[in-house]
């Protein structure tokens, strides 16, 4: 963007076609900075939780993800649930890559997601009734599950069996 924007000024009298050019291409630059940092900021907290609560957040996530797929999902949460902040947006992210995970690599039709309490402690749990559809391995999406856990200092576990994946 900044390369850019030193070509406009420097060609602005000397080559005003050159300079509207360049000026194009850094507008498409800052549109897609603008987004990437969207993005960034979306990564780090989504925006939802904030205005909607971890439950209705993630209801309106997991019914968009859902939306153009036969799966049917679930969700069971206690609208007055309020963790930590870090923990409501570990749960999220795990949430919406469980279902994601359904959807890529099973053959469920329904899958269960319930997020309650169990003393100080959130429990998520993410059910279905598929199969998987290759050899069941724990790839990046189940890592990153597991890894956001274990940050907050709790557990993750996985399994696959004859009544799917839990």
């Amino acid at each position: 963007l900044r390369l850019n924007l030193d070509a406009v000024q420097a060609q602005l009298t000397s080559d005003p076609q050159m300079a509207l050019k360049h000026l194009a291409t850094a507008r498409e630059a800052s549109a897609e900075v603008i987004s990437d940092l969207r993005g960034l900021v979306y990564g780090l907290r989504p925006p939802a939780l904030d205005e909607l609560g971890l439950a209705d957040a993630l209801r309106l996530h997991l019914t968009s993800l859902v939306r153009d797929s036969p799966l049917e999902v679930t969700l069971d949460a206690d609208e007055r649930l309020t963790p930590p902040a870090a923990v409501e947006a570990a749960v999220y992210r795990s949430a919406t890559e469980a279902v994601t995970n359904v959807m890529r690599h099973s053959t469920a039709q329904r899958c269960r997601v319930a997020v309650a309490t169990s003393g100080p402690s959130v429990v998520l749990t993410v059910d279905d009734d598929g199969h998987v559809l290759d050899t069941w391995h724990a790839g990046v999406g189940l890592t990153a599950m597991h890894e956001r856990a274990v940050e907050l200092g709790g557990t993750f576990i996985a399994s696959s069996g004859p009544a799917g994946f839990h």
